[in-house]
């Protein structure tokens, strides 16, 4: 079933790029909707279920905030099942999940509900044999191919704590990760040349595709809940990767706005991801 999945995506990716190609003239900077997808669902070691999720921006340029509420929610309770509230440009994969009890019934569907720009758009997931996956099917459908035999997720043994800041001051997190080495590098010529490449390529494409190559974790931060209207920016974005020893990422975050914010580290061995939330309050200056 996991097999025939990963054909329903291809399948369904190709469609889209086919409907798309009649389209491709037309590109929305802002004033699109979000469309919340169900990616699948995963099979927990306790018996439990997870459902995925993700979405797309049609925005080109606009991200988009949506608050937990009647415009943002999911059905069945809890109406707050973790989704994130800060929406960024085009499909992001893999976002969150919800974790559902063993005797979850096969055909009851789990709703994540987004309203924007006048539409409203829902996600069912449910416990479609179709729509099983597992770490492969993540790999394959991100950006780290297929699977290397044994690969695990990477690990965070401890992340920032819950703080609150007072505009204009920033905030600073952290998180330490460790993994299980595998991808291992393909060769140490091939390693260093990818590091040459890194550190001497002016064209800053041409360079993060070459760090994107090498082994190791990275980590990289985003803005995952925010008031309405607020940005974050990071210094620095994300780490360059370390492999065959423990990480300690670091960045500093500003805002533009008070409120509280979720701000996510997401740490990547190239093929898998686990990620961490940290939240920060911010007070406006007095």
């Amino acid at each position: 079933m996991i097999f025939l999945r990963r054909a329903m995506l291809s399948a369904v990716m190709a469609l889209a790029l086919t409907q798309g190609a009649a389209h491709a003239q037309i590109r929305y900077a802002t004033g699109q909707a979000v469309v919340p997808l169900f990616e699948g669902w995963m099979k927990s070691s306790d018996g439990s279920f997870n459902m995925v999720f993700a979405y797309l921006n049609r925005n080109f340029e606009e991200q988009l905030d949506i608050p937990v509420g009647p415009d943002n929610f999911c059905d069945p309770a809890p109406q707050d099942c973790g989704q994130p509230t800060h929406f960024d440009t085009r499909r992001q994969k893999f976002v969150f999940s919800v974790k559902v009890p063993a005797n979850w019934p096969k055909d009851k569907k789990l709703l994540w509900t987004l309203k924007s720009r006048g539409t409203s758009e829902s996600a069912k997931a449910w416990l479609v044999p179709e729509y099983e996956i597992d770490y492969g099917t993540l790999s394959e459908n991100g950006s780290g191919g297929i699977l290397e035999a044994g690969n695990q997720l990477p690990q965070i043994a401890r992340g920032s704590a819950v703080q609150t800041v007072t505009l204009p001051q920033t905030a600073s997190l952290s998180v330490d990760v460790t993994d299980d080495g595998i991808p291992k590098p393909r060769s140490e010529a091939n390693t260093q040349t990818a590091a040459r490449n890194n550190q001497q390529d002016v064209d800053p494409a041409r360079a993060a595709a070459a760090a994107a190559r090498m082994p190791g974790v990275r980590v990289r931060w985003i803005q995952y809940r925010s008031p309405v209207g607020g940005k974050v920016k990071f210094s620095p974005e994300r780490s360059d990767p370390v492999y065959g020893k423990p990480v300690t990422a670091t960045t500093t975050a500003t805002f533009n706005l008070p409120g509280v914010y979720v701000l996510r580290a997401i740490a990547s061995d190239r093929q898998l991801e686990t990620i961490y939330d940290a939240t920060v309050t911010v007070k406006a200056a007095p």
